[in-house]
Formats: structure tokens, sequence, C-alpha cells
């Protein structure tokens, strides 16, 4: 062979290789067309460009784009989506609606000014028949749901005066007895108000009679002496302690002063230590409202040893604390202005049990609107990320909490934001937040961009929009889910044959749980809390897109990987290609089996000593006939030198 036409050849296998490689990574890279194709729907609305906050998963998606369809999350996707009305996200931080915990306050004007602060939802304790109550308001509701709870003080009062009675067992058996029947009407809850001991029994014997985990409990403290409230906290304590219900403790703004907040919240966080079960309400504003001021002296004098002032709501006439006999008739409401410090505020917000409420009355009797009311979840946000606190923790205190004590997930899917779920978020922009409120001049919060209820648009940039919008008596909803469950079984070589506990049918596609599947195989799993999920350290998947990775080889799924009920959920017809390297698979409708391979110990497992340095490479056949034609072309090479130098020695040419 000449040294021409062996050069020739070696340049052609090299050419050769180098166009194949070429070929293989652009065939990798290249956009799926199944994939644009099965997400070229046209939804209702879409919100692109926006950062998902999910505290349900501790992470925060960058820059992805939503779709709605039906009042549901259809697609969160970092791929592009059509929809009859697009907004630009800007950005902004995508959040779950909020939950006003505790609201006495029901009419169109006031929903309008709660929706500027993000609310979407509220709860309402309501003095009358809750069946009736329903009846007269959820016709006229259009931007907030409202979860009702039945007053037992109304139904205390009411038993006592019909009946003449005392207040002892035999009262106590009637209230509960009518707690019971509000329950039958569907109310969620009951608030019990604990001012003397029999308030206790009628907490305990209410427990006792109502067989139902999901019944939650708020209890008003406000008309406690102040220097009752640790001893009265024990007690609740000791009486929920084995409970599997939610408690919540109303108002704690209500007792500021010397280390009292400090101290209520080391009971609270002591108990939630053995059974998480005790929250508390408050508000970030250090004023409190007091209405019947004459009926709440008691509250008025705790006060005495602090710097605090007495406001007529009316004006801006102000007064010392110890001047509170000047203003006793007052038909006014009242405003005690520095009743909580700056450390009482702090402690509120930092604590894990705390949930925002904008109903700050001892009173249920005024109509009047305070900053309170409508601003307080922009100004916890203000004031959080003055401390530092970031936006998983906000949103999880502001969201996914609220939505967990008051069990909401039986009425309706909407605890976290993923696809199936209800569609119920707010954007916001957490650096132009603004509350130009004043006692005199309540106004909307400044900050959030749009808030969507129900899957309309109900706030746009500080415009109002109640076309279209509905709302519901939230516990008068029977759940009703487009997702439903399916039957699969799944084995392993270590574990036996086992059914699914998440495998579920969306949109006509089946999905199941790839956090479910991986545990038996004991394979390193980690979540980079921003929508990207790494397993056995070479299969990597992300978010709302197809695109997944084996090693270096990258690989195209047919739908996008989405979460579902809190799990990572991949559909069923592409396991085995997510799987194919590592492991023998085999999948039917109804059974998953997955056997190790001689490329499974590549993965890193629960038992790994030591993270592998590289990622070995996934080689190809193509590669592998390439290189057999460039070894048998340097072996031809070396033959045909070894045969010249023979001839020189013989010497021949």
């Amino acid at each position: 062979m000449s040294k021409k036409l062996f050069s020739f050849l070696l340049l052609v296998c090299i050419l050769l290789t180098n166009v194949n490689v070429y070929a293989s990574e652009v065939t990798n890279q290249e956009e799926d067309p199944n994939k644009t194709a099965s997400f070229a729907f046209n939804y209702d609305l879409a919100i692109k460009n926006v950062n998902i906050v999910n505290p349900a998963r501790n992470e925060i998606l960058y820059k992805y784009n939503i779709a709605i369809s039906g009042g549901k999350i259809k697609q969160i996707t970092k791929g592009d989506v059509k929809a009859n009305r697009v907004i630009d996200g800007e950005g902004a931080m995508l959040l779950r609606e909020f939950i006003d915990m505790d609201s006495t306050n029901v009419s169109r004007e006031i929903d309008l000014l709660k929706t500027a602060d993000g609310i979407g939802k509220s709860v309402r304790t309501t003095t009358a028949d809750i069946d009736a109550w329903s009846k007269s308001v959820e016709s006229s509701l259009s931007t907030i749901d409202y979860l009702s709870i039945t007053d037992s003080e109304s139904i205390k009062n009411a038993v006592i005066k019909e009946n003449e009675m005392k207040y002892d067992d035999a009262a106590i058996k009637q209230i509960v007895e009518a707690i019971l029947k509000e329950k039958e009407a569907k109310s969620a809850g009951v608030k019990i108000s604990i001012e003397e001991a029999n308030d206790l029994n009628l907490l305990i014997n209410t427990i006792k009679a109502i067989d139902d985990d999901n019944f939650v409990y708020y209890i008003k403290l406000s008309k406690l002496k102040h220097e009752n409230i640790i001893q009265t906290i024990n007690q609740i304590s000791d009486i929920i302690k084995d409970s599997n219900n939610n408690f919540v403790l109303c108002d704690m703004n209500d007792f500021g002063g010397p280390d009292k907040i400090k101290a209520i919240n080391s009971l609270i966080d002591k108990h939630n230590e053995e059974n998480e079960n005790l929250y508390y309400t408050f508000n970030p504003f250090k004023y409190i409202v007091l209405t019947n001021f004459k009926d709440n002296i008691d509250i008025v004098k705790k006060y005495n040893n602090n710097t605090s002032k007495l406001q007529l709501a009316s004006s801006n006439n102000f007064y010392q604390i110890h001047q509170y006999k000047d203003i006793i008739n007052t038909k006014e409401d009242v405003i005690i202005h520095d009743a909580l410090n700056d450390s009482d505020i702090s402690i509120m917000i930092r604590s894990k049990y705390s949930l925002i409420a904008g109903n700050p009355n001892l009173a249920n009797t005024s109509t009047k609107l305070y900053p309170v009311n409508v601003n307080s979840f922009l100004e916890y946000i203000r004031q959080a990320n003055s401390l530092g606190i970031d936006s998983i923790e906000i949103a999880r205190k502001l969201t996914y909490l609220p939505y967990k004590v008051l069990n909401l997930d039986r009425y309706m899917n909407a605890s976290t934001i993923e696809v199936g779920q209800n569609a119920s978020f707010l954007t916001i922009n957490s650096k132009n937040i603004g509350i130009n409120s004043n006692i005199q001049n309540v106004k909307p919060s400044l900050g959030v961009k749009y808030l969507v209820h129900n899957g309309i648009v109900t706030f746009n940039h500080n415009q109002y929009n109640q076309n279209g919008a509905r709302s519901f008596i939230i516990n008068n909803l029977e759940r009703n889910d487009d997702v439903k469950k399916f039957d699969i079984t799944y084995e392993t070589e270590v574990s036996k044959s086992t059914a699914l506990e998440h495998a579920y049918i969306i949109d006509g596609i089946k999905y199941i749980s790839l956090e479910e599947l991986i545990e038996p195989l004991n394979l390193v799993y980690n979540n980079e809390a921003n929508g990207k999920y790494t397993i056995g350290n070479l299969i990597n998947v992300e978010l709302g897109t197809s695109d997944a990775s084996l090693g270096a080889e990258k690989v195209h799924l047919t739908k996008e990987v989405i979460t579902y009920n809190d799990s990572l959920m991949i559909p069923l017809e592409d396991l085995s290609k997510l799987f194919q390297n590592y492991f023998k698979c085999e999948v039917s409708e109804d059974h998953i089996s997955i056997k190790s391979s001689n490329n499974s110990k590549m993965l890193d497992t629960n038992d790994s000593v030591e993270k592998k340095e590289s990622t070995p490479l996934i080689i190809k056949s193509s590669y592998i006939i390439m290189s057999y034609i460039f070894s048998a072309l340097v072996v031809a090479f070396l033959l045909n030198t070894l045969k010249k130098k023979k001839r020189r020695k013989n010497g021949k040419l």
C-alpha cells in the first residue's frame, strides 16, 4: 500500500468518524417532533415567564410558563404554550393565592380590597345557621372563596337565654349537640371562646363528640385576663395532646407586653415537638383595635407600663394609656398603638406555627375597615423580606401551611402548584410592595401584579375584574377531580410485587411516580430545588421538559415530566426509555418489573462509599464499527512498514 493511498484512506476514516459523531449529537439535540405536537393546545389562559414557588417540594421553578383551561392547571412547562389569552409574567414570583385565616367581614368592597393583598380564600366564623348563611351569600360571592366555621359563643348565648339555664353540664351538652348539627350542615370547624373553666369543658366535650380528624378548632383567647394566658395555653396543650385535629389560637396580637409573645411561642414550640397540631393567628402590625371599648377595659390596663397610646378611630385625638377613663363611654373603636414591639412582631413572623389573619377585632361589631383587615399579607411579606426570610418560607406560611391546617385538600385539589390542581394563584414583585393605608384611610396594597381565582384573572395591575369570576362556600363543595388513579403493580429483584400508591391518569395519560419507583432500587436521588432531578448520578430529568439524559446520551421522552400530589411523575410509556441503559424494564398496562443489568453498577446508590469522579460514556455501535476500521488501517500500515523493511534488507525497493 502506497503512502499516498494510506494517507487518503486514513483521512477518509477520520472524516467519516467525525461526521458520525456530529450527526449523532445533532440527532440527540434536535427537538423531538412529538414534543411540539403533543403540547400545541389552545388553552384558556397562559402566564409566561414566571418563577413558580412551590414550598411543598422546597423548590422554585425559574422562567416557566403555566397554562390553564376549565379552571385547572393543565401544563407547567419551559416550552412555549398557546392560549386564548397570554400574559407576560415579567419574571415575577408566582405563589398559590393567600388564605385569610380569620375574617368576619363579607362584602364586595372588602373582597376587592383583599384581592389586591393576594387573598383568594378566607375563613369566616358564622354566628347564624351555616346552611342559611351559605344560601344568603353564595350568589353574591365573586372574588373570594369562604370556608365557614361555627361560632359556639352565639350558640352558647342562645341556649342559656332560651332555656333560662346556667352555664353548667346540661347547657354544655345542648351546645355540643347544636355544634354537631352545624357540622352535619357542612360546617368545617368551630370557634370556642375561652374565658372561664366551663369553656375548657366545652372544648373537651366537643372534641369527644365529634369523630372527625378534619374538623378544625379555633380557640379565641381575647377575653382572658392577661395574667392567665400562659396557664390557659398549658391547659389547652394538655387537652389536645393526643388529638389528630388541628387547633388555632386566635388573635395573638392581643397578648403583647413584656416577654409574653416570646413565652407563648416557646410553649407552642414545645407542644408541637410531640404532636404538631397547635397554631395561632396574628397580623404584622403593632397596634390592635378595640370595639365595645367599655367592655374591654381590662385589655387596656395591661398596657399601663409601656409607651402605648390610645386613638379614637374617627379622629387624630390621642390619649395616654392612663387617660382611658376620659374616653370610657365612647361608642367609637379605639386603637391601642404600640401594643406590640418590634421584637414581638419579629417572633411571630419567624414562628413555624403562626398564620396571618385579617380580623383584629376583639368584638365583631365594627363596620370600619383598618389596614390590618386588608393589608396584612403584603405587610408580612415586606417585613419578612427585611428579616431575610426566603421566598419558599414566605410561601409556606401564606399558602401551603394554611391549606394543610384547614384540610382544604378534602374539598379541592389546591395545596400546591401542579398540573391538575385548581388554578388559583398570584404573581407578585416583592421588591415593589407598598402599604399606603392609615387608620382613617384604607387603600389597596401595592405589589400584586395578577390574581387568578378559579381560572379567571380577577386582579390585573390594580384593576379589578369580576366578569366570569366564580367563588364558592368551600365546605359546600364535593371534591371532583379530573385526575383519576389507576391500578398498577411494581417489583424489583429485592422487593415483592406491590401496588404503586402514586399512579394517575392526567388528561388521558398514565403517569407513575419516579420517586416511588427508585426507592427500592436504592439509588441516590437529588432534588436540585429548581425543577432539575438527578437519579443515581447519571439519569437527569427536568420538570416541564421532555428532555432527559443518560450519562452523555440525550433522550427525548414522549411527554413532559411533571409533579402531582407532591410526587415526581413520568409517563408510564417513557419508563423503559429512561432506564434503558441501566436496567432491564418490562412494562405493561398493569405491571412494572425492573431488574439490574451489567450497567446498573454505574449508578450511585445509597450504599456507595464515595461518588464517582467521572461520568461513563455510553458507547454507540457506530462508534465501535469506526474504531474497528481505524484499527484495521493501523494494522495494515504496520504490516506494510515491516514488509518494506524486509525488502530493503533483501536489496529490494
